[in-house]
């Protein structure tokens, strides 16, 4: 008799995702997080979690980091943190997106995400990706 509310609870939980709004992180960035018994659901809702969350201000999500974890069996987290970008291809939308991935670069190299340190360190890249213009030959 004991095996009954077992077995009702696995029923349950079988195909139920769970996730939160975002979260704001700091500056423009935010994060979130979608649980379920799939790994591929879990990052299924947490993207479009992001996409919809930035389609309200007409922009699109562009994920910095993502992280995985399955923490028991038949339970995967998927968490990221996004920024929203401009879409299209416009030179504001294109100048936005490059610089998106740098901060992205800068948080994977240790500054989190949307700080002043992320902001410098993406600022500094962008004046060394620069193009030099070419020096005349004599």
């Amino acid at each position: 008799m004991k095996s009954h509310p077992i077995l009702l609870s696995a029923v349950l939980l079988v195909g139920c995702v769970s996730a939160g709004g975002p979260v704001h992180l700091r500056g423009d960035a935010w994060q979130v997080t979608a649980v379920d018994n799939t790994a591929f659901e879990a990052a299924r809702v947490g993207l479009a979690q992001a996409n919809d969350f930035c389609a309200k201000s007409g922009q699109s999500a562009f994920v910095a980091i993502e992280r995985t974890n399955a923490d028991m069996p038949a339970r995967h987290i998927f968490t990221i943190d996004f920024q929203c970008t401009a879409r299209g291809n416009s030179p504001q939308a294109q100048a936005e997106y490059l610089m998106r991935n740098y901060q992205r670069d800068c948080a994977i190299a240790g500054f989190d995400l949307g700080s002043p340190e992320n902001i410098q360190c993406a600022t500094t890249l962008a004046e060394k990706a620069k193009p030099k213009a070419p020096t005349p030959r004599r």
